[in-house]
């Protein structure tokens, strides 16, 4: 997971979930950008769906549609998340 979160940074020089121009940037008009001020805002959520509207959870949302995580939509991947705590 810091793998991912830091190529994503390398990519597209935004943090995923707070990258203000993530509909641009992943070519899909229907992902919901951040907020762009530089950090990800909403702490640590466990239980994000695809309704949860937190940068937190849009991180997997962009994450996954940069292809570099598997799944879909915003909800947590199977591993923990304390890893991007790191």
């Amino acid at each position: 997971m810091a793998t991912a979160y830091l190529n994503y940074y390398d990519r597209y020089n935004a943090f995923p979930g707070d990258d203000n121009l993530a509909s641009t940037n992943l070519n899909d008009g229907s992902i919901p950008n951040g907020n762009g001020n530089g950090l990800i805002a909403g702490g640590a959520q466990f239980a994000c769906t695809n309704a949860s509207a937190q940068e937190s959870c849009l991180a997997f949302q962009h994450l996954r549609a940069a292809g570099l995580i598997s799944g879909a939509g915003r909800a947590n991947p199977k591993t923990h998340m304390a890893v991007l705590l790191l």
